[in-house]
């Protein structure tokens, strides 16, 4: 009985934590940072907790680099202005009940970049030099 009892505990804690542990995840973008850097543009996402997912793909004609995330919503507007010449913003709206972000670009093609998460921020650096064409 005295056995029983202890795996019962050691299963109730267990389960709590697990249960406190999936709660903390991320639910929303709270806020934006941008940096425009000589070469580059860094764009923070700042989320309520932890980015557990995200998938990136790119789009030509219109030329966009789109991120859809694990999160369901976000307290930034709805479009929010870059103020780069080769990114002009990023908006965002919801894709089958999960948080999508798009940023629109005037180059032919996104050039390489690189997202990562740590902790509650995705950070998204962009080639912000015009090495590509702009569409014309």
């Amino acid at each position: 009985m005295k056995k029983f009892t202890i795996c019962f505990i050691i299963y109730f804690c267990v389960i709590s934590f697990s249960k406190i542990a999936a709660s903390e995840k991320g639910t929303f973008i709270k806020e934006i940072q941008v940096k425009s850097q000589a070469r580059t543009l860094e764009i923070e996402l700042i989320a309520n907790g932890p980015i557990s997912d995200y998938r990136s793909f790119t789009t030509d004609k219109p030329t966009r680099l789109i991120i859809d995330t694990s999160l369901s919503d976000c307290k930034i507007p709805k479009v929010y202005p870059l103020n780069n010449p080769s990114y002009s913003q990023i908006r965002w709206g919801i894709n089958k009940g999960k948080l999508r972000l798009v940023i629109d670009s005037n180059l032919k093609q996104i050039p390489p970049y690189e997202i990562s998460t740590q902790n509650n921020i995705l950070k998204v650096v962009l080639d912000s030099e015009k090495t590509l064409s702009p569409v014309t």
